[in-house]
This record gives C-alpha cells, sequence and structure tokens, in this order.
C-alpha cells in the first residue's frame, strides 16, 4: 500500500510527494521523497534506477538520511520497504533550513 504525503514548511513552502506503491504495480512503481540538487524535493521511484524524474541527476538524497534529515531514523513517521524518514526536522529546498515536515494525507491500494 502506498500513501500521498504533504510535505510542509513554516516558510510557506509546500509540495506533495508519493511513498510506496499500489498492490498491481509495486515492483514497477514504487516511490521515496529524495531531495535533488537541482530539483529540489521529489518523488523517486526506487524500484527503478535511482535518479531525479525531473532531471535525470544522480545526485539525489533520500529524505530520513543525513544531511537531509536533521536527526535522521529517530522517529520514522513514513516509511517504505529499507526506507525511512522522520516527519519533521528535513531540509527544506525553498529555505534552506530544516524545518519541513512531512504530514500523511492518503492512502493508496
Amino acid at each position: 500500500m502506498g500513501m500521498k504525503v504533504f510535505a510542509e514548511c513554516d516558510c510557506g513552502f509546500e509540495a506533495h510527494t508519493k511513498v510506496g506503491g499500489t498492490r498491481g504495480g509495486y515492483r514497477s512503481e514504487s516511490y521515496f521523497p529524495f531531495f535533488c540538487k537541482r530539483c529540489g524535493l521529489v518523488s523517486v521511484n526506487v524500484a527503478q534506477k535511482l535518479s531525479c524524474p525531473t532531471c535525470r541527476s544522480m545526485d539525489i538524497q533520500q529524505y530520513g538520511k543525513s544531511p537531509i534529515t536533521l536527526e535522521p531514523e529517530v522517529h520514522a513517521y513514513i516509511q517504505y520497504s529499507g526506507y525511512f524518514a522522520d516527519q519533521r526536522y528535513n531540509y527544506c529546498p525553498a529555505c534552506k533550513r530544516y524545518m519541513m515536515n512531512f504530514v500523511i494525507a492518503a492512502f493508496i491500494d
């Protein structure tokens, strides 16, 4: 089961991202939030080659690990397979502070 996640920061930054996949397609499409140095917050298909879906950059870093999350894997809020991310203290691509939060918006079956 997958989920839609809302990312928000005190600076006003807002974005949607996906976590996981659906029952029928998780082997070919499974997502997790990453930070792309060129594009910012993106949903990367972890079932395929790990690259930015927008610019194809390989310079991406998974949320939930240093240096993109201030306290990595302390409070796993969103998770999929071997990927975990905390709800708070994530790097915001807009203001460059560790104030971005993830909020689960909906579950996808």
